[in-house]
């Protein structure tokens, strides 16, 4: 019993700091989306309107290139804007299915040769944010999908554990290692070209703000990644 609450302490200890370096991060996010918002807006308004210009002199493909860098920037803009512009959840009695399914269609064609499925049994409805929970599973099914660009399977499932409702969602993907599992929820952390290491920091925070937990582990038997999203059921219906 000892071992066990000294356990649950360290966990509550690590995201209590977890939560308070987000909260430093998203203050620096605000004063660098400020900064650099405006500037952004003024270049792409600029270059607007001189499009007609470039073409007629043989620069489209040039000025092209340049629309396409800011457009890059701006969508880095949004994430951060995203990160930055945190809200408590909006309660709403759902039901999980619904929500697993709209979170599959936002993936789109980033599922595509994928096999996608799901096992579950009854499972109770939950009070909750349906829009943030919907948010935290396309996230994980888009993580899924990258880790598997020549295909495979992602597969979801449910159950009530105790007072929680837990949601298993693996991949067959080369997993993920025992010392990035450490980090990938640390800001600005990514393993991806093109990422800024957002995603699963904000995952975080929403299973946190629900009163859940998020966390990721290595397939039982099988070689690939599972997340494990568990929300309480003390608000449930």
């Amino acid at each position: 019993m000892q071992r066990e609450e000294t356990e649950a302490l360290e966990r509550a200890r690590v995201e209590r700091e977890t939560l308070e370096r987000l909260s430093q991060v998203g203050r620096a996010c605000a004063m660098v989306a400020h900064e650099i918002g405006n500037p952004l807006a003024a270049i792409k308004a600029t270059l607007q309107s001189v499009e007609r210009e470039a073409a007629a002199a043989g620069l489209g493909d040039t000025l092209g290139a340049v629309f396409r860098e800011v457009d890059r920037l701006d969508k880095i803009l949004r994430q951060l804007l995203g990160f930055v512009r945190h809200r408590p959840p909006r309660w709403s009695r759902a039901e999980l299915a619904p929500i697993v399914e709209r979170a599959r269609a936002g993936a789109g064609a980033r599922l595509d040769g994928i096999a996608f499925h799901g096992v579950r049994g009854p499972l109770p409805s939950v009070l909750c944010d349906p829009d943030q929970i919907e948010q935290v599973l396309l996230n994980v099914f888009l993580n899924a999908a990258d880790a598997m660009p020549g295909g495979g399977k992602l597969c979801w499932s449910a159950h009530v554990g105790g007072d929680r409702l837990v949601i298993l969602v693996e991949d067959t993907g080369p997993g993920v290692s025992p010392s990035q599992r450490e980090r990938v929820f640390e800001s600005f952390y990514t393993t991806k070209p093109a990422g800024i290491g957002l995603g699963l920091p904000v995952c975080f925070r929403i299973m946190s703000d629900h009163g859940g937990s998020i966390t990721i582990e290595d397939r039982e038997g099988a070689r690939g990644a599972a997340v494990r999203l568990t929300l309480p059921l003390a608000r449930s219906g």
